[in-house]
């Protein structure tokens, strides 16, 4: 049944007149002050120049106090409102590629200081406790959370084991229990909690109890060595009743980004677009490649498509074809090739460079 919502009144704005697009934001513990960060205009093109403000409540002044080149994003306020962690480019014009930082700086304003770099992935600021600063990051393609102290630049995983593939992490206010999504190559992703300390998870929902009775597929990582000899991890998805004396038709599932990642789970964000469980069940293998600079495996990985972008990551995609090829479970003449956005640039430069597929 449709239902009528009424709307508040507007409120304040608060930075009405100022020459800038807010982006995310942030109460200071005693909530007189915001610190949010903010870009010159709202045009997507100028995310890459964004600053730290700090805006009272008490007389709506606003003051910058992060200026320098480059992102500077996720602003959030240490326990006792004294200094402020964001995520920050560090003023390198080439942020684009390479790792982010997390970095610290007074609340009145102060020269930051980054915190996380022998930290080899781009962090996901979540929270600042008492115990330290709490963030996310994928580690191939598993992803776990972390802290990391202040006062010494201190890095730990806090959750457990190593190949968990998890995300969605939110801390309670007090930081002793976080909650997560995790799923697993043969399940759905569940909601679980966890003590930081030590981590061992509790799961909350089930799920899976719908899909118990499905024929699924199995989901496994593999790795093989691209053209430059570069190593390169992917997933393969096999046909439940998979026969490795047969030969199958092959499908490659190319992701965005380019830094995106596919991940060995049963639900990934492209399944709307791409069922490869149905392919799988119809009778198909599925190869899903987490091409030169795919998120999760560090930062020299990321640039190698620097000055070699749609080239170098369709040597890799065709290197996990002549792997499966060569193992003899594929078809060579019933390979397909599909993609999304920096996936769809690759597969339209293998049109036209590589008569390996029947389809694209």
């Amino acid at each position: 049944m449709a239902k009528a919502l009424e709307t508040p009144a507007a409120g304040v704005q608060r930075t009405k007149g100022r020459d800038f697009s807010v982006g995310d934001f942030a109460w200071s513990p005693d909530g007189t002050r915001i610190a949010f960060s903010a870009t010159v205009n709202p045009d997507l093109v100028q995310s890459a120049s964004a600053d730290i403000y700090l805006l009272n409540l008490a007389d709506d002044m606003v003051t910058k106090i992060v200026d320098q080149p480059g992102p500077d994003t996720s602003p959030v306020w240490s326990p006792d409102g004294t200094r402020i962690a964001f995520a920050s480019a560090m003023g390198n014009p080439r942020y684009y590629a390479l790792n982010t930082r997390l970095a610290v700086v007074p609340a009145g304003g102060g020269a930051p200081v980054s915190l996380t770099d022998a930290f080899d992935e781009n962090p996901r600021l979540m929270a600042w406790k008492t115990d330290g600063i709490y963030f996310s990051a994928l580690q191939r393609t598993a992803m776990h959370l972390f802290r990391v102290r202040p006062e010494d630049r201190r890095i730990d995983r806090v959750s457990e084991p190593d190949g968990l593939l998890a995300g969605a992490f939110s801390l309670t206010r007090d930081g002793r229990t976080v909650a997560f999504l995790a799923g697993a190559p043969d399940a759905l992703p569940e909601v679980f909690v966890a003590a930081t300390a030590p981590f061992a998870p509790r799961r909350l929902t089930d799920f899976n109890a719908r899909t118990a009775n499905f024929i699924l597929g199995s989901r496994e990582l593999m790795t093989w060595t691209s053209r430059d000899g570069e190593p390169i991890e992917g997933v393969r998805i096999k046909p439940a009743d998979f026969d490795p004396a047969k030969r199958y038709a092959l499908l490659c599932v190319i992701h965005g980004g380019p830094t995106g990642i596919d991940r060995p789970v049963l639900l990934q964000p492209d399944t709307r677009y791409y069922p490869a469980d149905i392919w799988a069940a119809r009778g198909a293998l599925v190869l899903k490649v987490n091409y030169r600079g795919s998120a999760g495996y560090g930062e020299r990985f990321r640039t190698l498509n620097l000055r070699n972008l749609g080239v170098g990551d369709a040597w890799d995609v065709l290197a996990g074809v002549d792997h499966l090829v060569a193992q003899g479970w594929v078809d060579p003449r019933r390979v397909g090739c599909m993609g999304w956005s920096q996936g769809g640039y690759i597969s339209a430069f293998l049109t036209t460079s590589s008569d390996r597929f029947a389809a694209i």
